[in-house]
């Protein structure tokens, strides 16, 4: 049996084909992580090795040849009718792991589009684990989805050959931002089917007023039911639903908008009710609601995002969310489950605003994937619920501000890993205040019995992470009732990620902070604490004065074992002598005595700024805008290099100068979040030079 292994390397490639659609800043921050990630581990046994599509229950091999069954590539799928044609899809998986890896819950992403069209975005297929220890091997998993089953028809619009485009993914370890694939080398697998009969009822808007209930505007003559494909395209007209009672229906809804103009809306809802029968296609974020509910009343949907007013959740089934949902009010959920991806939560979540709340959840209905609440202000002595996410916190201590606060649940076998064979629950919650100090909170911790992960419910206790990896710190519990634990009097920093595991078998308590600071004298003192040492050989301290040198070991502590943990410092001197660079990366290598290696977090120490330049004039600071204005002597020169990079020496936007007559130029920061960032100007043959700001 052929194994694909997995290599950090042509993961950084497959990485960076899939965020082409991302900002600049975004991809160039973690292209860079995972080229470091490269350079730092060795090629990782990893990955898919046995694969399928499930068309209409028929199996289809990717990956891997076997004996009986179709090739999925190029295959022709077949003839279907678009009034009652059923196309269902379906997906296997089968995973290896020879070095320890925790291979999360795969997903199967597919687009459907005609042939020689532009594609749309891909929809995620959840697959959930099936068994272990297949195929001779141990850590081989096995996994699928045979039970959503889209009608990949309902995608289609008009009659002609369709593309069905897939590619599987998963992740190594939770949150690693390791992913690998079965993509066809990236090309990813195509496969053939074609549409016959009547094109879907059509607006054409020869009434002239905008009236969806007035057959006049459709062609054929005849208002849409729940069993009516609509399209709407762009015109100068266009349909309104509106007034109190009124209910418009449709089975597939496809909303087309100003291919010229993304954000025309052709679609527009200030009252009444839309109901959606089947998949809602939402082309250039063209509808907009202002009022009124919309409803996804079908099963096994599939449903683009943008923003909404109000959203019911009612069928059953689930519902898979193409892109990033807004919704302004209320998120209500009677029947179904809407699924997000997992890879990008800036793309892919159903984000709540500041004043909506979602209502209505249960076993059965929820949010799986990501669910935001955002900017909800925190203050002391309040209790924020953060529009009803499953969370409450009460600062009894400081007022962390505004909040965003993000809410991930994961399907079958998901979880946050520890030492061995110790998981979490499939939910947590991480939380991302302005204010970044330390305070004294009541965290209450909502939970459904479907996501323990066979934890007994009595042995849960609450753990926090600086990262959302390892090592997560034990916070115990002050209560547990009805699917809530509750923690009083928790001390220290919010900005953290807080998950449930079990006392019996619990999530691993090590390090549990390790801060580095600079000294008067040029040097650099680190400080760290664990929470308890098995097995523990000693601490290496290591230094890297840019992300393109190696890791250089500037000390060491021998350390002994403590059940009850311990405190260190270190004084690195020998930072007052090396080569002057505007930051120094500082990491932990913890030994145990068998020889295993774990690293920390890193921390970062910003070096004293005698190079640093005031010919480097930013405008505004602090900066509240979407912009930051630079000016400097050779702004208008080609080949200078602008970056900016954060307190933790990530960098989160580069650019080079053109010729120009400017004297300033304009550097993107709305996606900043709020902090100290550091701009850096290497002009050629020059020092560089480095001016720091603050984004509110």
């Amino acid at each position: 049996m052929q194994k694909i292994f997995y290599s950090p390397l042509l993961g950084l490639y497959s990485t960076w084909r899939r965020l082409l659609s991302a900002s600049t800043a975004t991809l160039l921050a973690s292209c860079a992580l995972l080229l470091l990630a490269s350079l730092a581990n060795p090629v990782n046994a990893t990955g898919f090795y046995k694969d399928f599509v499930v068309i209409n229950g028929n199996y289809f091999y990717t990956n891997s040849y076997v004996a009986g069954l179709p090739y999925f590539q190029s295959v022709d799928l077949g003839s279907f009718d678009r009034g009652n044609g059923v196309l269902s899809l379906g997906a296997e998986a089968n995973t290896f792991s020879d070095n320890g890896d925790d291979v999360q819950p795969p997903q199967l992403f597919y687009r459907v589009y005609l042939e020689n069209s532009t594609p749309g975005a891909f929809a995620a297929l959840n697959l959930g684990f099936v068994q272990a220890g297949l195929d001779n091997g141990a850590n081989n998993k096995k996994w699928n989805n045979v039970s959503t089953l889209p009608n990949l028809i309902a995608a289609t619009n008009a009659p002609g050959k369709y593309v069905l485009e897939v590619y599987f993914q998963s992740e190594r370890n939770y949150n690693s931002g390791q992913f690998f694939y079965d993509s066809q080398n990236g090309g990813n697998w195509k496969a053939y089917f074609n549409v016959t009969g009547t094109v879907p009822v059509q607006w054409n808007g020869s009434a002239n007023d905008g009236n969806w209930f007035n057959a006049q505007n459709w062609t054929p003559n005849q208002v849409p039911t729940s069993t009516t494909d609509v399209t709407i395209p762009f015109m100068s007209v266009n349909p309104r639903i509106s007034g109190n009672g009124n209910i418009a229906q449709a089975r597939t809804l496809i909303v087309n908008g100003d291919p010229n103009n993304a954000g025309a809306k052709s679609l527009f809802q200030d009252g009444g009710e839309l109901q959606v029968f089947g998949d809602f296609i939402n082309n250039n974020s063209s509808f907009n609601q202002t009022g009124g509910l919309f409803t996804l009343a079908g099963s096994a949907q599939t449903f683009d995002g943008g923003p909404f007013f109000n959203v019911r959740i009612q069928g059953g089934g689930r519902k898979a969310l193409r892109g990033r949902m807004d919704i302004f009010t209320n998120l209500d959920f009677t029947n179904g489950i809407i699924v997000t991806r997992t890879d990008d939560v800036n793309r892919y979540s159903v984000d709540l605003g500041s004043s909506a709340t979602i209502t209505g959840e249960s076993e059965t209905s929820y949010v799986l994937g990501v669910l935001r609440s955002k900017d909800q202000m925190v203050a002391e002595g309040s209790t924020s619920t953060f529009g009803g996410i499953g969370v409450e916190l009460t600062p009894t201590t400081g007022s962390p501000g505004k909040t965003t606060t993000t809410r991930v649940t994961g399907p079958d076998d998901f979880s946050y890993k520890g030492a061995g064979n110790s998981r979490s629950i499939r939910r947590g919650f991480i939380f991302q205040p302005d204010n970044q100090g330390d305070f004294n909170f009541t965290l209450a911790f909502h939970y459904f019995d479907s996501e323990l992960n066979s934890i007994p419910e009595a042995n849960l206790l609450l753990f926090r992470s600086l990262n959302g990896t390892t090592p997560f710190s034990k916070l115990n519990k002050t209560s547990l009732n009805n699917n809530t634990l509750t923690r009083e009097a928790i001390a220290g920093t919010l900005n953290a990620t807080f998950t449930l595991g079990n006392s019996d078998n619990p999530l691993p308590v090590t390090l549990v902070s390790f801060t580095a600071a600079p000294t008067a004298q040029g040097a650099a003192l680190l400080r760290w604490a664990t929470a308890s040492e098995t097995n523990n050989k000693g601490f290496a301290i290591e230094r890297q004065l840019s992300k393109d040198q190696a890791w250089q070991q500037v000390g060491y502590l021998a350390t002994g074992n403590s059940t009850n943990g311990g405190t260190y410092t270190y004084t690195d001197k020998s930072l007052t002598v090396a080569p002057y660079a505007p930051l120094a990366y500082y990491r932990l290598r913890q030994e145990d005595q068998d020889g295993k290696l774990s690293y920390s977090p890193v921390a970062v120490v910003a070096r004293a700024a005698e190079t640093v330049s005031t010919a480097l004039l930013l405008s505004p600071v602090p900066v509240t805008g979407a912009s930051l204005s630079l000016t400097f002597a050779e702004a208008g020169q080609a080949g200078a290099e602008i970056t900016i990079i954060n307190t933790r020496g990530q960098r989160l936007f580069s650019q080079t100068t053109q010729a120009s007559s400017e004297a300033a130029l304009s550097l993107p920061v709305e996606g900043l979040a709020a902090g100290v960032y550091i701009v850096s100007v290497r002009v050629p043959g020059q020092a560089a030079r480095h001016a720091r700001f603050v984004k509110l």
